[in-house]
């Protein structure tokens, strides 16, 4: 159903990709709307709207397993989508609290890949952006001097999901977050440097009631406020790569025992350098963060057990 200046560009599209053709699976994103937004971000240069759409084609390509849903993405801490804002915009939210001590590159775009899908996969109407929440707190210098999985991620926001965010916010971001945040700077286009804030824990809730509601707002809260709580696991992820359609703040999905081993035969390094690091748990769409003392594992002596087993040597 797309208007002959819309064709044009899936045409262009098509001239840069092998065989001069789209697949099936090409096909279903090139809706209006879609192709509307490289028309769009070229300003009308059918011949270069149609390159960068060709760039999108190719990625969705590569990662079609992922976005379909056809494998599950190896889970690299709590990014997920958090809340649905009053006007239908999805709230994202990441917290550095429970990175992993060593982010896996390709396992940490493959969950950005999977996040962003079901963004846009929820959005309905009129709503074509997304907003997100980036929580500093535990911010690690140490797992983040790898720039690949940002850059990345970068790459994602300005090519297969272009103008789809519509506002970000950082949150207490340290001294040590600088550098990130100019390579962040180099990478972005003006446009969409201008939608990222830096924000506090105490501002955001505010803010973000302005932009999606009180219910989104109060979901964001409650999540900063229980990654400051070091007295307890934090705000684990219930499920991923979202949990809008969760009923309840106060409903936890628990994890499996079998994923509770899992994560422990994922570790990478001994107790007494992993307590503060949430494990990689795959499969079944949702992940716990195992810490070392986490109540799930007070509750179980005998993961208990395994965990006061494991010393430094």
């Amino acid at each position: 159903n797309l208007d002959s200046r819309l064709q044009h560009v899936v045409a262009a599209a098509a001239l840069h990709l092998p065989g001069g053709t789209l697949t099936p699976w090409q096909e279903s994103f090139c809706t209006a709307e879609v192709v509307d937004i490289y028309l769009r971000g070229r300003h009308g240069d059918v011949a270069a709207a149609g390159a960068i759409l060709a760039r999108a084609l190719l990625w969705r390509e590569q990662h079609q397993a992922i976005l379909s849903g056809r494998r599950t993405p190896r889970w690299q801490g709590d990014l997920r989508l958090l809340a649905q804002g009053s006007g239908g915009h999805p709230v994202a939210y990441l917290c550095f609290r429970h990175q992993p001590l060593a982010p896996s590159t390709a396992d940490a775009l493959d969950h950005a890949a999977a996040v962003l899908e079901a963004a846009v996969q929820s959005m309905r109407g009129d709503v074509q952006t997304l907003d997100a929440v980036i929580d500093c707190h535990g911010f690690r210098i140490m797992s983040n001097l790898d720039p690949r999985p940002l850059v990345g991620l970068l790459e994602m926001v300005k090519q297969p999901y272009r103008d789809r965010l519509r506002a970000v916010m950082i949150v207490d971001a340290p001294l040590g977050f600088e550098p990130l945040w100019r390579l962040i700077s180099g990478i972005l286009p003006e446009a969409t440097r201008k939608k990222i804030r830096f924000s506090t824990s105490d501002q955001v809730p505010s803010q973000l009631q302005e932009l999606d509601g009180s219910a989104a707002a109060a979901a964001v809260e409650r999540v900063l406020k229980e990654n400051r709580d070091h007295t307890g696991p934090g705000a684990l992820p219930r499920s991923l790569p979202s949990e809008m359609n969760l009923m309840t703040p106060e409903a936890v999905v628990k994890a499996p025992a079998a994923h509770v081993r899992h994560a422990l035969r994922q570790r990478r390094c001994c107790l007494c350098c992993s307590r503060r690091a949430g494990a990689n748990v795959q499969g079944g769409g949702e992940m716990t963060s195992v810490d070392a003392h986490s109540p799930l594992l007070l509750r179980r002596p005998a993961l208990r057990g395994s965990f006061e087993k494991k010393r430094c040597e």
